[in-house]
């Protein structure tokens, strides 16, 4: 079987297809498919155009960067998440600095995963891990979060599905797509298993500035035993706002890191100084990202508001993130909802791909878009009146 054949049918490749076929023919669409905070709106941080002009001024983004990264965006992001979670992050031992956390994703898997190797992936998920796993000949077992549970996560249901072929376990915190932050409690419960069971964790903390009402957001990096075992990633692409620099972070042991260096290097050798010095600038700005925690936490009250005055859907409200996981079964499938709304101009993310379960029958919502507070609350009338007048609705 080709790669082609063997990977399920790309999350991104659909929905921007979509977009693309039908953009030019509906009059002013609205995306709500894409987790790019404020987009289509243009917009780039006084701070982070100053850094880049700068570095440009003294000439040395000619040249490679250092192969882990540049020093002083690394102790930024060491004293970041060191003074937050109360760690002991090395800058030089302990990060690596990557071109978007979706390729470390998959050079992290590719240090340690091998063919037939199981991953377990909580159900719903961010489809790339699916897509990871099986680019890699891997097998991804799905994890089925309790809908009824709002997702919070069961570690019995983990158990259940480990196998000596079981290799490691992935876990996005705050989820995504559902937004759920994940309690100390099952976090607890889930490492004990993973040290039992001698597993590997791959956390994904790409949302972790975007946790709303002060509600606590557990590492688990640092739980019992858990550090040599834990491969994190990090982002500037949410929390700060700028997804189209690339920039990411894996954070793990030393080993664990120079285990990971043999799997990135022949991809991807380093990142443009460029972009690592606009990185460390919006890093140093933490009032300035911070507002943007907030905007969205307003954001995301007012969409909940509108949306839980449409009949025939239901969803959780999303304690982080910047997407509602939406359930339109009693409307209609997946792929029909987004073929609806489509055709009037209106683009949300398809969820069958995000999980072989609970991926049926809802829809991906992103709230981050468009800047304008206006043009946002215009986008998601349009929203709630086409699937209000949904013929599953009358």
């Amino acid at each position: 079987m080709s790669v082609i054949e063997r990977l399920a049918p790309a999350f991104q490749i659909n929905y921007r297809k979509a977009s693309t076929i039908m953009a030019p023919t509906v009059e002013d669409p609205v995306h709500f498919e894409s987790a790019d905070p404020f987009y289509p709106d243009k917009g780039i941080p006084e701070c982070v155009q100053q850094a880049v002009i700068e570095r440009l001024n003294d000439r040395s983004a000619a040249h490679y960067p250092p192969l882990t990264g540049d020093s002083q965006l690394k102790k930024t992001l060491a004293k970041k998440l060191n003074e937050k979670y109360h760690a002991n992050i090395d800058p030089e031992r302990n990060i690596l600095v990557i071109p978007g956390a979706e390729l470390g994703l998959v050079v992290a898997l590719t240090a340690f995963l091998q063919k037939k190797d199981e991953l377990l992936i909580p159900d719903p998920s961010y489809a790339s891990y699916f897509q990871a796993a099986q680019l890699l000949g891997a097998k991804a077992v799905s994890v089925p979060l309790q809908q009824e549970l709002n997702y919070r996560g069961i570690a019995g249901d983990f158990a259940d599905k480990v196998t000596p072929k079981t290799k490691a376990i992935i876990l996005a915190q705050p989820n995504n797509p559902t937004g759920t932050v994940f309690s100390p409690e099952f976090l607890s419960e889930l490492c004990d298993l993973i040290v039992d069971k001698n597993l590997l964790l791959l956390c994904d903390m790409v949302f972790d500035d975007l946790v709303y009402d002060d509600l606590p957001c557990d590492w688990p990096a640092f739980y019992n035993n858990m550090w040599e075992r834990t491969i994190s990633l990090f982002s500037i692409s949410k929390g700060q706002a700028l997804t189209g620099l690339r920039v990411g972070f894996m954070v793990a042991g030393e080993e664990m890191i120079q285990a990971i260096m043999n799997t990135f290097l022949p991809v991807n050798s380093s990142v443009s100084l460029l972009m690592q010095s606009a990185a460390k600038a919006i890093l140093d700005n933490k009032l300035l990202y911070t507002g943007y925690r907030q905007k969205l936490q307003a954001r995301r009250d007012v969409t909940c508001t509108a949306l839980a005055k449409v009949p025939g859907i239901s969803f959780p409200i999303p304690a982080g993130g910047t997407q509602l996981w939406i359930d339109i079964s009693k409307l209609g499938s997946s792929t029909d909802i987004v073929k609806y709304l489509s055709e009037r101009g209106i683009f949300v993310g398809a969820g069958d791909s995000m999980g072989p379960v609970n991926g049926a029958g809802h829809i991906r919502v992103v709230f981050a878009c468009i800047n304008d507070e206006q043009t946002y609350a215009n986008a998601i009338e349009r929203l709630c009146r086409a699937l209000s007048e949904h013929p599953n609705n009358q």
